[in-house]
């Protein structure tokens, strides 16, 4: 039995101290002071914040050091802090009672509501404890050694995060629906020495099998003579039914207005840096009550999300405008059918151009007070003008700004573009007014045959022309921006497909009619693409928007080989498969099956 105190004991400081002032600014006058002071003198702001806030080891000797010429972001420098300390320790001495965690665990079509567990502060500090000493004792794990967590969203994920913070490894989590492909390309830039799963887990009704992965991942691994990890530690469910729970295992804001005893949840899956900041570090650092959620936005029905604000009585909730939008296509009854009278806020991310929530006359766009931004066009310059489109920047840096990432190179991708700016890689439009509103990030345009496209007007106008398409996915099929390229057009259509030879033609003309005359409305017919692939029931990202990578890479590596023998003046190739399982290309789309 590893003893929990092993390592970390409670200091005296904690269990001396005050309790944290948590007080929310609800004030005009208030909100709009600490504003001004946070652009007129920064250095004092965010000093008084940092101090305020957190437990410190050590006071920074520097607040400020980012240099964005430089791609250099550095905050707080000479000082030292444990998270994972700030997250449980001093909220467990005070309060180890209240709940940190509510873990709403994935629901099935049998069951009417879905299921939770609430996990107290004090319990999840003594998971985390356990994990970091096993960690450190059993896997010799020390400060800046790498971790891959590949788990289901569930509080010993939360715990092995917390985890690595507290010994100072470093964790790379990734998303549970990844496939053994993207699990090599994060051990091998990571070079993770361990990896911690689980045996399943369950999204929707799709069982993944994590360990499963991870064991091919490994082989492949070690036939190249790349593999780093030593150890790997498995969550062991004793029944791997959906709805599994803990016990089957052996082992204040300026955005959200939070107040202490209410319920946030953010529907993140934990692989995401979104869920990062808002599920882990930002609720448990204020020593708040934060929501696991493990499923989807519309299984068992597009009520999922409200039967669960219903229940929990969640105050905040925190999504993606593609998961609204996803939502809209149903009627409004996936809402009014449950008491949401608990919401004060929903929020769709992006906390640097919003404002206040309680602010509620500023609910579509971020406000004017993003005096750090600015607007570039295409060729470098500055926008000054109002009612404009541009690409979106800092020109100043703020504490949230991501470092570096182990494996990858931050200054190339953020601070390349424009010398001296952080770029965001999202399209915004600034009103009349100043305000600014995300249109879509760079990556939604795509140049086919010498033609910029805009893929989210194209998508947007397929799911509207017909009643069998649920969504739509519009994807370049070429690396090198500057080349000729070819598309492809994933489309997910709402029912299967007619078993009648008369109906089954009419449906397959309803969709590429649909697909044809959205792309030449929109972008001529030199967009239209090679072929159309129909399928079933798609594979989503958190933000519930389609996987394009991995249609993109299935597509490059199996079907455009296909249309050697095909003349490209022909009409368009449609694959159906909506019956039978989507090729394995390698082996890299094993999760998919």
């Amino acid at each position: 039995m590893v003893d929990i105190n092993f390592i970390y004991r409670i200091p005296n400081l904690v269990i001396n101290s005050p309790p944290l002032h948590m007080d929310s600014k609800s004030d005009t006058v208030d909100y709009e002071a600490m504003y001004d002071e946070s652009i007129k003198n920064p250095t004092e702001f965010w000093s008084r914040q940092a101090k305020k806030f957190l437990k410190w080891i050590k006071i920074f000797d520097e607040v400020d050091g980012c240099r964005l010429e430089e791609g250099v972001i550095s905050w707080f420098t000479g000082g030292q802090l444990n998270v994972s300390y700030n997250c449980l320790d001093r909220h467990a001495v005070k309060n180890g009672e209240r709940t940190a965690l509510i873990w709403e665990n994935n629901r099935t079509k049998e069951q009417i509501n879905g299921i939770h567990e609430c996990i107290s502060y004090r319990k999840l500090l003594e998971m985390t404890c356990q994990i970091a000493n096993v960690l450190r004792t059993n896997c010799g794990i020390k400060k800046g050694d790498r971790i891959v967590i590949y788990m289901p969203t569930c509080p010993l994920a939360v715990a092995a995060m917390l985890a690595c913070a507290r010994i100072g490894a470093v964790h790379c989590v990734l998303y549970s629906v990844l496939g053994v492909r993207d699990i090599m390309k994060r051990i091998k830039s990571s070079e993770a020495k361990v990896v911690v799963t689980a045996q399943k887990a369950f999204v929707g009704d799709k069982c993944l099998h994590l360990r499963s992965n991870i064991d091919k991942t490994l082989k492949l691994l070690e036939k190249t003579n790349e593999n780093s990890v030593n150890h790997v530690l498995v969550w062991k469910m004793n029944d791997c039914d959906i709805g599994d729970t803990l016990r089957d295992t052996d082992l204040e804001t300026y955005v959200f207005d939070y107040k202490i005893g209410e319920v946030f949840a953010c529907v993140a899956d934990l692989g995401w840096i979104a869920a990062h900041t808002s599920v882990v570090y930002g609720p448990l650092c204020n020593g708040g009550t934060t929501v696991l959620f493990q499923g989807t936005a519309t299984y068992p029905d597009s009520g999922r999300y409200w039967e669960m604000v219903e229940r929990l009585k969640v105050n905040h909730f925190y999504t993606s405008p593609a998961a609204i939008k996803k939502l809209m296509k149903d009627n409004l009854n996936c809402v009014n059918d449950y008491n949401v009278s608990s919401l004060k806020t929903i929020a769709l991310g992006g906390e640097p151009i919003s404002t206040a929530t309680w602010m509620w006359y500023y609910t579509a766009v971020g406000r004017r007070n993003c005096l750090l931004m600015t607007l570039m066009g295409k060729q470098g310059e500055i926008l000054q003008e109002s009612g404009v489109q541009g690409l979106l920047c800092f020109r100043h840096p703020f504490p949230a700004m991501g470092r570096e990432i182990i494996g990858g190179s931050f200054k190339n991708k953020y601070f390349s573009s424009f010398p001296g700016k952080y770029f965001t890689g999202d399209w915004a439009y600034r009103d009349m007014d100043g305000d600014y509103q995300i249109v879509g990030r760079k990556d939604d345009i795509v140049r086919i045959k010498g033609v910029w496209i805009q893929i989210p007007e194209i998508e947007s106008s397929i799911v509207g022309k017909s009643n069998n398409i649920e969504n739509a996915s519009y994807i370049g099929l070429s690396s090198e921006p500057s080349a000729t390229t070819d598309a492809c057009v994933v489309v997910e259509v709402r029912k299967s497909v007619p078993e009648s030879q008369q109906k089954c033609k009419k449906f397959y003309r309803d969709i590429l009619e649909s697909v044809k005359s959205s792309i030449i409305n929109i972008a001529g017919e030199h967009a239209l693409p090679r072929f159309v692939l129909v399928v079933r029931e798609s594979v989503y990202t958190w933000s519930n928007k389609m996987c394009r990578s991995i249609y993109r890479d299935m597509a490059e590596g199996f079907f455009k080989p296909l249309l050697k023998h095909v003349d490209p003046s022909e009409n368009i190739v449609l694959l159906d498969y909506t019956t039978s399982p989507l090729p394995p290309v390698a082996n890299k789309w094993e999760h998919l099956q």
